[in-house]
């Protein structure tokens, strides 16, 4: 799987195929919205995640498991 946006020959991937999303795609998979995001990563909450500058990116296997973490089964 590749690990960015773009394969080798700058060809943009979907994002079902990308290990990394930016925050206003990762609900486009999953059941979390950028605000979201946005608030418990000003929280110093959330999966983990990358920044680079303005940049941040969120890895498939770290939003999974942060689901599975906060999972509620009464």
């Amino acid at each position: 799987m590749p690990t960015t946006a773009t394969s080798g020959a700058g060809v943009r991937l979907p994002i079902a195929e990308r290990d990394w999303l930016r925050t206003a795609e990762v609900p486009a998979t999953y059941p979390i919205s950028a605000t979201l995001l946005e608030r418990m990563r000003r929280d110093g909450e959330g999966p983990a995640y990358f920044r680079h500058g303005r940049v941040v990116l969120y890895r498939r296997a770290d939003i999974e498991a942060w689901l599975e973490r906060n999972l509620v089964n009464p």
